[in-house]
């Protein structure tokens, strides 16, 4: 079990004995609600990498946008339309916010890739002076 389930784990009880009267209880724990959604950022010598978990979800459910080096990733299951009388019904909407180390280049449309529930988004980096040595007099 990973530290951020222990933490729900360890909190969830004590709010489900002071509200339990209220909710009911075919409610999805505090862990379930939250599930198991990751989020990466690494880079290699030529491009940043962000790589998002949106298990169940389309390429068309999902929508990044990216404003000022603050890239956000949200995705959520379209609404079917049926006949059926639901007695409950479980959602799962995705939410990221990340900023961007300042080597991206923004100014320029990622790769992107949609996979088995993992989006992978490749930006190019800038092309950066290198550095170079000063010589001391």
């Amino acid at each position: 079990m990973s530290a951020k389930n222990q933490i729900l784990r360890k909190y969830e009880h004590p709010l489900q004995r002071l509200f339990g009267t209220v909710w009911d209880e075919n409610l999805p724990t505090l862990e379930e609600r939250l599930g198991d959604s990751q989020l990466s950022l690494y880079e290699d010598d030529k491009s940043i990498y962000v790589e998002a978990s949106l298990p169940g979800l389309t390429p068309e459910e999902i929508e990044v946008t990216l404003e000022t080096k603050v890239l956000w990733i949200r995705g959520a299951k379209k609404e079917t339309q049926d006949n059926k009388k639901y007695h409950y019904r479980a959602r799962k909407a995705y939410s990221f916010k990340i900023v961007l180390p300042e080597a991206v280049d923004d100014q320029k449309d990622p790769e992107t890739k949609y996979e088995h529930g993992i989006l992978t988004l490749v930006f190019p980096k800038t092309k950066g002076e290198s550095p170079r040595k000063i010589s001391i007099k």
